[in-house]
């Protein structure tokens, strides 16, 4: 049973969006408490990781919320509630397999099934992280975020764009946190980092994000309030 739906489409087309192809912001479903985000379910906060006054954004769905600034910084973080199929492949499979599973054929598939030539670089469990955590790395051919900011002469190919992705389970939902290394295109003329390097740098960035989120036992809607 395919469990894809609009969310990982849209995190897919998160990863080819350019600004020039942004638009006025819809108003947010969260809602934001002075420098915290509040998810529109309520299933967790986050100290808001870009600054408005350096051009930060942030922008939502009901089920994820992206923030963005002109420096380079391009963050996802998506939270799905689980519905029967997902409990019950999580029950059979357990939460190693499941989380590679889950993975593998609803997100990694939904950016192939877009992106000539995407692919998955690296996927490793991290036990001791959220109860059992998948950090993965994927190559995206000219799928930066930051596609207006790279110069690309004529026959040339785009830069291959490299995203990571912490993915975990909590409170009965599939948390999926995501970030660019967006250094890997823009300064691509200088940048010499190994791919272990580059691993490292991604997984550092991803345990930073989660350390400012905190998460609620239960989810409560988030109350509907003006955000600037």
């Amino acid at each position: 049973m395919k469990l894809r739906s609009s969310l990982w489409l849209l995190l897919t087309a998160v990863a080819i969006i350019t600004p020039a192809l942004a638009q006025e912001p819809a108003p947010l479903l969260g809602r934001v408490d002075g420098t915290v985000y509040v998810a529109p379910s309520g299933t967790y906060r986050i100290q808001i990781p870009v600054l408005e006054e350096l051009g930060g954004t942030l922008e939502d769905s009901p089920d994820m919320v992206t923030f963005r600034d002109p420096y380079g910084v391009d963050i996802t973080i998506a939270a799905m509630p689980f519905n029967a199929t997902m409990r019950f492949e999580h029950e059979t499979r357990g939460r190693k397999d499941f989380l590679a599973w889950f993975f593998a054929t609803q997100i990694h598939a939904g950016f192939v099934e877009v992106i000539p030539g995407a692919t998955s670089e690296s996927a490793k469990y991290l036990p001791s992280v959220q109860d059992g955590a998948l950090l993965a790395m994927s190559l995206l051919p000219g799928a930066s975020a930051f596609r207006d900011r790279i110069a690309v002469a004529p026959g040339q190919r785009e830069p291959v764009a490299k995203r990571g992705f912490l993915c975990f389970v909590r409170n009965e939902h599939f948390f999926i946190l995501s970030t660019e290394l967006t250094e890997r295109v823009i300064d691509r003329a200088t940048y010499k980092k190994t791919v272990e390097e580059e691993d490292s740098l991604l997984r550092q960035r991803l345990m930073e994000l989660l350390g400012k989120m905190t998460f609620t036992t239960s989810s409560k809607p988030a109350a509907t309030a003006p955000a600037k």
